[in-house]
């Protein structure tokens, strides 16, 4: 555990939770490594925990460990906590590492701003793009594999810049053979339905409507019902809106921040609304929703209803010669 020269409030937020929340159990572990034990340890769900309990948890002197860790979860959403989050640090002796976690932030807010005054402050943005692919290189050479440049890409872009999720893939990967590449990523790695809707949405947009319908068959392949893909179709098509009718000034990550869309969406979003027609666009979706209703009121068999809207949407999303 950290000697009194060290932080004795620390506060970690932000939307980075792969990262953020490693950081949180290397903490954890270290701590443990250090006292021989968990004893000291508190974890404390700040949303719904009441002012006195915080209060008596944060004080409380050390009992059968000569110091305690107090990891508070999301206390920031607890306004009625939140108006005196001064008033707990104020109560935090030597003896405590007090941790606050957040997952979300309101960074206009007085509480958000004195938990910034904690001893060791440090936000968590999402891994993407460059940064995530040189992440992947890194663990998979920390597992005693090799993966090169693309096959690292490829395999971000596979698993959707999950971190959560690449952890795993990467592991497997691995373990199979430590020389990572395009083959056995494309074997061992399933790529997600919304990566797979988004091929389908791709090959659409540029007239490959037998590649589009080859995405479909793969997706009825994998058991997802029509009206699920009909649903991915129209989550793919509302995507690619708001990225077509934001200001031109944003780029895919302002975009991705304003509306709540994934970064990796976003970004692979922009890559293809450059060519399509925002009237076309609009009436796409809007041809998604008729074709939602066909289906719920019994006039047309849903796997008929998602190949004929499929077929539509190349029709009206076809670039004007």
């Amino acid at each position: 555990m950290p000697e009194e020269s060290v932080a004795m409030t620390i506060f970690l937020y932000g939307s980075g939770q792969y990262e953020l929340r490693r950081n949180v159990a290397q903490m954890t572990a270290a701590y443990i490594k250090k006292n021989g034990s968990d004893m000291g340890i508190e974890r404390v769900d700040g949303s719904v925990a009441k002012f006195d309990q915080l209060a008596g948890d944060l004080a409380a002197v050390p009992f059968l460990a000569s110091s305690r860790l107090v990891i508070i979860d999301d206390v920031l959403t607890n306004k009625v906590v939140a108006e005196k989050i001064a008033d707990l640090l104020a109560l935090i002796p030597k003896t405590t590492v007090a941790l606050f976690v957040e997952r979300t932030v309101d960074g206009r807010t007085s509480a958000f701003k004195t938990l910034k005054t904690a001893d060791k402050v440090v936000k968590f943005d999402p891994v993407t793009g460059p940064k995530l692919v040189n992440w992947i290189k890194a663990e998979v050479q920390m597992l005693g594999g090799t993966i090169d440049h693309t096959v690292a890409k490829m395999l971000a872009d596979r698993a959707k810049e999950d971190q959560w999720r690449l952890v795993g893939e990467i592991a497997k990967l691995v373990t199979y053979d430590p020389t990572v590449t395009a083959e056995t990523v494309e074997q061992l790695v399933a790529p997600t339905i919304e990566r797979t809707v988004f091929e389908l949405i791709e090959a659409v947009a540029v007239g490959r409507v037998a590649v589009a319908m080859e995405a479909l068959e793969a997706l009825r392949a994998a058991r997802e019902s029509d009206v699920y893909v009909l649903n991915m179709i129209q989550w793919q098509l509302r995507n690619l809106l708001l990225v077509k009718l934001a200001p031109p000034a944003m780029s895919p990550a302002d975009v991705a921040q304003a509306t709540g869309i994934n970064s990796f969406v976003a970004s692979k979003a922009a890559a293809i609304v450059v060519r399509l027609p925002e009237a076309g666009l609009k009436r796409a979706f809007t041809e998604s929703v008729a074709a939602e209703y066909l289906i719920k009121s019994g006039s047309r068999p849903a796997d008929v209803a998602v190949e004929l809207l499929i077929i539509k949407i190349a029709e009206l999303v076809k670039p004007a010669q």
